[in-house]
């Protein structure tokens, strides 16, 4: 029996149905010995091959894809975040993984072509692979379930709002020999993983794996929403080899 005055402790957080797999440990210490070791061996290019129904599609049928909200991560729990995906196609070719961190374990979030509503894009999802996996996500928060705070998509590209709801500039992880007539290298977030927030808690964690012919990197990215949304970021960078012209947060 509960005495008078005891606490009820909130019951322990729990993966959601979207992840899967065995759990593996995770913290930022290990993702940034990940980037040092990566960046000790030869570049892997994400994969970036394209069913040929998504890699036709222009930017209006891209655009025709909506992510399905009733599939939104934590959307059922009670947290004050949602995260909804992006889908590979059009010009977003590379596949990002996405990774659930529940109490210091990561477990994959599985690709499932029923989060989306591909029709009008003349898509037929039952067509596409089960390993398709993702290009982005976005993040919302509970003050409106119906626009985002923060996107990440394509490349290191990411950008927020803050109360006016008006999107500016992008941001991106790294910049890499910017305005070089030899051309400028595009480093790419690969892997994303995000620590379910406690219940009540206003602010999120996620981290970022990225690569690029010239370098490895780790990010640890914390927003805060409110009248201007804030994200407070750690950057850990391993190089390749030496880098000429270098863009930190640009």
């Amino acid at each position: 029996a509960r005495a008078f005055g005891d606490t009820i402790a909130s019951p322990p957080a729990t993966f959601s149905p979207h992840s899967t797999g065995t759990p593996q440990p995770f913290d930022y210490a290990w993702l940034k010995g990940r980037a040092k070791a990566n960046a000790a061996a030869a570049y892997q290019p994400p994969n970036a091959v394209l069913p040929p129904a998504l890699a036709k599609l222009d930017y209006d049928a891209f655009q025709a894809i909506h992510f399905r909200p009733a599939a939104s991560l934590w959307a059922t729990s009670g947290e004050l975040f949602q995260l909804r995906f992006f889908h590979r196609g059009y010009q977003y070719k590379e596949r990002v993984r996405m990774h659930e961190v529940v109490n210091g374990q990561a477990r994959e979030i599985a690709y499932d072509a029923a989060m989306f509503d591909t029709r009008k894009a003349g898509i037929d999802a039952g067509a596409l692979p089960h390993d398709l996996g993702f290009a982005g996500f976005r993040v919302l928060f509970h003050t409106n379930w119906e626009t985002d705070i923060a996107a990440f998509l394509g490349a290191s590209y990411f950008r927020a709002v803050g109360v006016d709801r008006q999107y500016g500039l992008s941001a991106r992880g790294l910049a890499i020999n910017t305005g070089k007539p030899d051309g400028e290298e595009f480093p790419v977030f690969t892997e994303y993983w995000f620590d379910r927030p406690a219940r009540g808690q206003g602010r999120l964690t996620l981290y970022a794996l990225l690569e690029s012919p010239s370098i490895a990197g780790a990010y640890r990215i914390e927003i805060a929403p409110g009248n201007a949304t804030i994200m407070d970021i750690d950057a850990a960078l391993y190089p390749r080899k030496p880098i000429e012209r270098l863009g930190i947060a640009p």
